[in-house]
């Protein structure tokens, strides 16, 4: 059995270049509202990524009751319902750009680290998932009140994403400034 890349079939020339290009704006516009409402939180005493990292139940209570108090419920709820798309947009756009630049670095004499973009961009479809799998706990504690059972999972959900996350961005960093430098050369 033969694995393919999540993303094997995106178009490659001019078509694949302004897809990926109109992808990576939608993903940076997102970005922004959610940054955005990521200072709203912090200004209520809490980022999401805190309560994301809360790991106990009293930790998240804490996080919603200060948010409550604030009145940034709305927002914290709005955070996590624009974070679906947002994952599916990073989890694309991540996943597109390791097939590409692995299409790149087989091209050249990178060819082992070429084959690792296959990899890379299956972890960073994992990674969309895991942040998915987040996403509803949160928004479980941010809509039924903060419980026990939901501030762990959430934790190691997205631990780990980020975890996979630092591996996928890394190899984009050093696989594009070897891809640079060898075109430059």
């Amino acid at each position: 059995m033969t694995v393919r890349a999540p993303f094997g079939w995106w178009p490659t020339g001019p078509n694949g270049k302004r897809w990926s290009w109109a992808l990576g704006a939608a993903t940076v516009a997102l970005s922004i509202v959610l940054g955005v409402l990521e200072q709203q939180l912090k200004d209520a005493g809490a980022s999401i990524v805190d309560f994301e990292l809360a790991r106990t139940f009293n930790r998240s209570f804490e996080i919603i009751t200060g948010w409550a108090e604030a009145g940034r419920i709305g927002t914290a709820k709005t955070s996590v319902l624009v974070d679906f798309p947002y994952l599916v947009l990073y989890g694309l756009t991540l996943a597109a750009a390791a097939t590409g630049l692995g299409r790149r670095l087989t091209e050249r004499r990178y060819q082992p680290a070429g084959r690792w973009g296959l990899g890379v961009a299956w972890a960073a479809v994992v990674a969309a998932l895991l942040d998915a799998a987040e996403n509803v706990c949160l928004w479980l504690q941010l809509t039924g009140g903060p419980r026990r059972i939901y501030a762990l999972p959430a934790v190691v959900f997205a631990t780990a994403k980020f975890v996979v996350l630092a591996v996928v961005i890394a190899y984009l960093v050093v696989g594009g400034l070897a891809s640079l430098r060898d075109r430059r050369a």
